[in-house]
């Protein structure tokens, strides 16, 4: 249920969903693939090119934002460092490393052979001694370059902030990627602009926040756009019970922990506004 996210090229993109559905970790990919100049590949073997066409051989801007600097210090964690919620497993035909897929019985056999996928970004990939922090401690970070392993050419700037801060503005940008809620809503359409130049794009994971005008904006923007042949802007809506890498034991925690309020139920799991 990703791929038709991974596919898709409007400007504005809102991923909305319950706990656990996927969304950041999808955004993560595809924001890592396009800083590395790597192409993602489907279940079908099919593979995606996430880089803007007009910018494949230059350097880009891209910014995280997360709403405040521990939501950075786990931006940093989905990015570069080893994901232990991630599992992967050597296939037995090709005797590769590939994600591994419990919802098949031959896999889940195997469940002791999995280890903690690598970071999505190597450490070959970044610059030495690019990190900016603001607290190397609990890595919040600032900035960080990402290259080519072989050549060293400069593939991407990325910089990271969180909402809670003035907004950042008077740079061109060529992706953005906001996770989870932000501080103020009124600094979106200040980013949007950043965006402008170099025909970037906008990708949001959240939960839906009815509070946070900016994301029932891009839903009403969505929809009057869903019929258009290209749409600019593109809502993706998935459940928590969508994500085959949760047991059904997982399922039912989350429908304990949110069974006693239809609210939280509708947000948390269905990913709809309550």
């Amino acid at each position: 249920y990703q791929e038709e996210f991974m596919r898709c090229t409007s400007s504005d993109v809102l991923v909305r969903g319950g706990n656990r559905s996927g969304k950041t970790f999808v955004c993560v990919v595809a924001v890592a693939a396009a800083a590395m100049n790597r192409l993602i590949t489907l279940e079908s073997g099919e593979r995606l090119d996430m880089r803007p066409p007009h910018r494949k051989n230059e350097c880009l801007t891209i910014w995280l934002v997360g709403n405040d600097q521990r939501h950075i210090a786990t931006l940093h964690k989905f990015f570069f460092r080893t994901n232990d919620d991630f599992r992967i497993i050597r296939d037995d035909v090709t005797d590769e490393w590939r994600a591994w897929r419990p919802w098949l019985p031959e896999d889940e056999a195997r469940r002791s052979e999995t280890k903690a996928a690598p970071p999505i970004i190597p450490a070959s990939y970044i610059k030495p001694d690019s990190f900016a922090w603001e607290n190397k401690a609990q890595r919040v970070f600032s900035k960080v370059d990402i290259i080519d392993p072989i050549t060293g050419k400069e593939l991407a700037n990325i910089y990271a902030f969180p909402s809670t801060g003035e907004v950042k503005a008077g740079e061109a940008v060529d992706l953005i990627l906001i996770d989870e809620r932000i501080a103020y809503p009124s600094h979106y359409p200040e980013w949007q602009a950043r965006l402008t130049d170099r025909d970037g794009r906008l990708f949001w994971s959240t939960w839906p926040d009815i509070s946070n005008r900016a994301i029932q904006d891009l839903t009403r923007r969505a929809k009057a756009e869903k019929d258009k042949p290209n749409p600019e802007v593109r809502e993706f809506l998935w459940r928590s019970p969508n994500n085959k890498y949760l047991t059904a034991r997982a399922h039912e925690k989350m429908q304990a922990m949110f069974g006693h309020d239809p609210g939280l139920v509708k947000s948390r799991i269905e990913g709809e506004y309550a």
